[in-house]
């Protein structure tokens, strides 16, 4: 057999026919379950000419699908978000009130110096100032850490962790540029009620905390994965076949 080519930059080799197999759900499982059976990770298992991918297993690749899906998702959400407010400040005068739809919807603009339904808004300036941003940036952390963590190709919850992001960084800007939250969507309920004025920054991080709750809810137990063939994607040592005895001679 001839001799293979280096990987580059410590990505990993697979057999290409190997990649849709019915066992381990992704690349880095098969090569796992390669290695514990002891077979070469990149060997082929025909005589004809081998074809090798290199795939790079590095969580953060830019080409993984959970960045795909992040980034453009946090874009959008922080454009959207800035834009609106930016639109909302150039044509309404604080506290002008535009009626879209009678009793039920009307676009304002309002400035909230507080957190979530006025949260905190009584504290002094450089408290409360002082907590939003240091609160936000650890939010912000803590997200771009929990995105690290997730499988390469992981793609509704990038897609949630993006949304909160943007509307989080759309809402820490204000408060960096205004010193509070720039509202606008103000909504009357049944009998009069009027539901606290927010913007949609609010809107992605809601939704984006709402999504990644229902996947934690619905999502499976990694340790009772199984594969579509009914065997366990990461066989224990006892099921990895060993190597043939050898006889001793007589």
């Amino acid at each position: 057999m001839a001799a293979m080519e280096s990987p580059p930059g410590g990505m990993l080799p697979i057999r290409e026919d190997d990649i849709p197999t019915a066992g381990p759900r992704n690349v880095e499982q098969k090569v796992a379950a390669d290695r514990a059976h002891g077979v070469p990770t990149a060997a082929s298992r025909s005589g004809r000419v081998q074809v090798v991918i290199w795939y790079d297993p590095s969580p953060m690749s830019f080409f993984s699908r959970k960045l795909v899906c992040f980034i453009p998702t946090f874009l959008v959400t922080l454009a959207l978000d800035q834009v609106t407010k930016w639109e909302i400040v150039e044509r309404f005068a604080y506290g002008e009130r535009w009626v879209v739809i009678p009793g039920f919807f009307n676009l304002t603009q309002v400035r909230n110096p507080g957190g979530a339904f006025s949260f905190l808004a009584t504290l002094s300036d450089g408290w409360r100032e002082g907590f939003f941003f240091a609160t936000g940036s650890l939010a912000i952390v803590l997200l771009l850490m929990f995105l690290h963590r997730l499988d390469p190709e992981e793609w509704v919850a990038p897609i949630a962790i993006g949304g909160v992001l943007g509307g989080a960084i759309g809402n820490l800007i204000d408060r960096v540029i205004y010193g509070e939250v720039i509202d606008f969507l103000d909504f009357r309920l049944i009998g009069g009620y009027v539901w606290p004025t927010f913007n949609l920054a609010d809107c992605w991080i809601v939704m984006g905390v709402a999504v990644l709750m229902i996947q934690m809810f619905f999502e499976a137990d990694p340790d009772e994965e199984w594969s579509e063939d009914g065997a366990t994607a990461n066989p224990s040592s006892a099921d990895v076949e060993g190597p043939p005895p050898i006889s001793e001679p007589r």
